[in-house]
């Protein structure tokens, strides 16, 4: 007959490593296809590690050497890091992560402050369009300081989508999707700002093939950037509600986001 061993009522404390998982790991892993995740606490003394691809330990860098700006906050506390120069964080797809961005299906989403009035493009991926391709580019528009959506497309720019102001000295989160369900998408602090159907007017940004720059900041440091990140799918997508909610909950409660 086969019984159960009976364990002791206090088993021995364990001195060897352990293993434990991050707040936002358990928060945000069960969200598939992340292709980078950066945050300031995981930055390094000449960038920051993509954490989407940890095992290459290969610092995201700015393309002109202006390292991060760490030891940053939030309003509320929560660290913060702030790009150099408008060069970003250089997003080599060979170096750095382990496949490029599928441009039919992404999401691209940034926690920002603005603390000056600078306007900074948020994500600018490769921006050599060729009539009938279209590249969009996340930014801050540089009078309105209104969220926008830029469009290139041979040689030529336009605002495609324009969100609300990003105010000064206030928490918010950004995000650009597009999927050939959904098409393109803007949204700000939990809301959906845009929406342009794949077939209309914006077309699948043929364009990119690498991600270009992302988190673009100042010389001044007038922008600081918390958990940002890329995923290969559309959030926005019905199948994909769940998982957007769980990222939109997560940051907009972490960074105060109202």
């Amino acid at each position: 007959m086969k019984t159960l061993f009976t364990l002791p009522p206090e088993l021995p404390n364990w001195t060897g490593p352990r293993v434990s998982q991050s707040p936002e790991g358990l928060a945000l892993a069960s969200i598939p296809d992340w292709l980078v995740m950066v945050q300031p606490e995981y930055a390094t003394s000449d960038g920051l590690l993509n954490r989407a691809a940890m095992h290459k330990r290969a610092p995201l860098r700015n393309p002109v050497s202006a390292l991060p700006s760490p030891g940053l906050t939030f309003p509320n506390g929560q660290p913060a890091f702030a790009p150099g120069a408008n060069g970003g964080l250089w997003i080599n797809s060979e170096d750095y992560v382990d496949a490029n961005v599928n441009v039919g299906d992404f999401t691209v989403f940034a926690t920002l402050l603005r603390t000056a009035a600078t306007a900074p493009y948020i994500w600018d991926p490769l921006t050599s369009a060729t009539v009938g391709q279209r590249s969009f580019s996340l930014a801050i528009q540089s009078t309105t300081h209104l969220l926008v959506v830029r469009q290139f497309s041979g040689g030529s720019t336009t605002t495609a989508m324009t969100g609300v102001e990003v105010t000064i000295d206030t928490p918010h989160l950004v995000l650009m999707s597009y999927s050939a369900e959904r098409g393109l998408t803007l949204r700000q602090d939990g809301v959906q700002r845009g929406n342009s159907a794949a077939g209309g007017a914006i077309n699948r940004p043929g364009a990119i093939d690498q991600m270009g720059s992302l988190l673009n900041g100042s010389s001044t440091f007038a922008v600081r950037y918390g958990l940002s990140g890329i995923i290969n799918r559309d959030l926005t997508k019905t199948a994909n509600a769940a998982y957007l909610a769980q990222l939109e909950g997560y940051l907009m409660d972490r960074y105060d986001v109202t």
